[in-house]
């Protein structure tokens, strides 16, 4: 009969990765304070966003679903907060958050602080924190609906965040 592994015991994050954590999300916060990055997605974000705060009856807005990131861009606007710093600090809300979900899906099963380190050194994630797109709310959302199923097994709060991650 095979026997179970035991699990892993949380040990103490050792003084390196909390120096290299450290860095990194010094690295990432003085990015918020660089130029702001435009393309042909973001373009079309921002026009969805002033299509959706003047002109929000128009028929061929609903052809650009999900509107969940153009929305959080009204919503931005509406508060003077449309700035190219506040983007990129609610999208490392964002990651911050995604990390934190995932920090719970693998809680016992690795050791997360490399984890962190590594997908904090991901090119694509660096990418996408600088830049205003919606793949941060997208994760942060989608994250948060997988560990609510998996945290209570209802549908209840997962289907909240499956909802969120399309619609803000």
């Amino acid at each position: 009969m095979k026997e179970a592994s035991p699990p892993v015991t949380p040990t103490r994050i050792p003084k390196s990765y909390i120096i290299i954590l450290t860095v990194l999300l010094g690295i990432y916060v003085v990015n918020c304070f660089t130029t702001f990055r435009l393309g042909n997605d973001v373009l079309r974000y921002f026009v969805l966003k002033e299509r959706l705060e003047h002109q929000p009856n128009l028929p061929d807005i609903e052809d650009n679903l999900p509107l969940g990131f153009p929305v959080t861009l009204v919503l931005l606007s509406k508060l003077n907060l449309c700035k190219s710093v506040f983007i990129c600090f609610l999208n490392l809300i964002y990651l911050s958050g995604s990390l934190y979900f995932t920090d719970r899906i693998f809680r016992d099963k690795y050791q997360r602080w490399i984890l962190a380190v590594l997908v904090l050194l991901n090119w694509s994630i660096i990418k996408n924190v600088i830049t205003p797109l919606s793949d941060m709310q997208y994760m942060f959302f989608l994250r948060g609906a997988y560990i609510s199923w998996v945290s209570t097994g209802t549908a209840g709060r997962c289907g909240i965040f499956c909802y969120l991650s399309y619609w803000p």
